[in-house]
């Protein structure tokens, strides 16, 4: 397909060379390709559920947002965006996603512009010093062979052609593996050598990236996305560029932070002195505002009242039954068997044991030692939180022998 751009006589010698086709200005028609016209793309990745890794409550809506908005808003085109979370056809295992990269990072021209957001966990591997975002299959007993590795992210955005891209990363969660959790200013600093490219990180050092359930989003993607609606125009001129959404976020992120958690969480960027101007990522549909994205849905009201549940046991337990793996906040279930005193009792994938009988648990042999110290009692409670902070209380109650 041709399409018809006007392009300046002083400009028509440039059509061969380094200048892309797509920024001349208009004075006269030539013929354009349509793949020279400037386009954006979007690799838009959210993860919640993870087989090893403590189950986040945001991530996916982040990215359905993030997408919804590059198409909605800023009318970017749905055959341009790949959005992979654990509700899409595609899911977000690790031989997908590097597929799938590898495949739409190869999509953009030269005049383009790239956009690649990621909402999930990230790792650090203490053995090599390498970092790695997780997908839902990452074994922590492979994060190498298991994982999206970011020298090879960083290597496939260096072969991207596009002329701006721009890389936002929100995935220094909470609840990752001890001695695990990434540095959210170490990330943007792996990617200082990539060209043309721009990184927005959600928190600094080692902030936490915070999950605002009331809101159901992650506190920097919420900010993100209604900078995105408009209110980080600041100029205003129908354009949200780079300096502006990092003035916005930076704003709004810390404040929000500190008056309903009472912590700090600090965007960082990066911008490489390769960058030509200020990179737009989205120009608003109209030129004009858009209202703010409406409000997820909530969790049920049965989800997030506190319960007590009463099991009674034929037997004093020995041990729950679990298959778990240890977080910062106790011990993160993802597997109890049929049968298992943990199915029984309700316990079950993402919920994590914080406490036994007021006293904090981190480790499963811990837990089985204060369940054997429980036999002659008759009874031992377990305190329980879920993906969206829910707090359950489990009694078990059985006859001593």
């Amino acid at each position: 397909m041709l399409r018809i751009v006007p392009v300046p006589i002083f400009t028509m010698m440039a059509i061969a060379g380094s200048v892309c086709p797509c920024a001349l200005a208009q004075e006269r028609n030539v013929v354009v390709e349509a793949s020279s016209i400037k386009q954006t793309w979007a690799v838009v990745i959210g993860i919640q559920q993870y087989q090893a890794a403590p189950r986040l409550a945001c991530a996916g809506q982040d990215a359905k947002l993030f997408a919804d908005t590059l198409s909605t808003i800023g009318h970017v085109s749905r055959q341009n965006i790949l959005q992979v979370t654990d509700n899409t056809l595609l899911k977000p295992n690790c031989e997908t996603l590097r597929r799938q990269i590898d495949v739409w990072l190869a999509k953009p021209g030269e005049c383009d512009t790239l956009l690649f957001f990621f909402s999930g966990h990230g790792l650090w591997n203490p053995a090599n010093g390498r970092m790695y975002l997780a997908t839902t299959d990452t074994r922590l007993e492979d994060i190498e062979h298991s994982s999206l590795g970011i020298a090879r992210l960083r290597e496939q955005l260096g072969r991207c052609k596009a002329s701006n891209k721009i890389l936002i990363l929100d995935c220094c969660h909470s609840g990752a593996l001890k001695g695990e959790s990434l540095d959210g200013e170490k990330l943007t600093k792996a990617f200082e050598n990539v060209t043309g490219l721009v990184t927005l990180a959600s928190c600094k050092g080692n902030q936490v990236s915070l999950e605002w359930k009331e809101k159901y989003q992650g506190l920097f993607s919420y900010w993100l996305i209604r900078g995105l609606h408009g209110e980080a125009d600041l100029v205003p001129d129908g354009k949200i560029d780079v300096d502006e959404l990092y003035r916005y976020v930076s704003e709004k992120v810390p404040q929000t932070a500190l008056a309903e958690f009472g912590v700090k969480q600090t965007p960082v960027r990066s911008v490489l002195p390769d960058v030509e101007g200020v990179p737009v990522v989205l120009s608003l549909a109209g030129g004009v505002r858009a209202p703010a994205p409406p409000p997820a849905a909530n969790p049920p009201p049965s989800a997030r009242n506190p319960r007590v549940i009463h099991v009674v046991l034929e037997a004093p337990p020995e041990t729950l039954g679990i298959r778990c793996s240890e977080v910062s906040d106790g011990l993160l279930i993802f597997g109890a068997p049929a049968g298992s005193v943990a199915e029984k009792a309700g316990l079950g994938y993402a919920q994590t044991i914080t406490h036994v009988d007021g006293k904090e648990v981190t480790s499963l042999s811990e837990l089985n030692d204060m369940l054997a110290r429980a036999r002659d009692r008759g009874s031992i409670t377990i305190t329980t939180h879920n993906h969206f902070g829910v707090v359950r209380t489990v009694e078990l109650t059985w006859r001593p022998k």
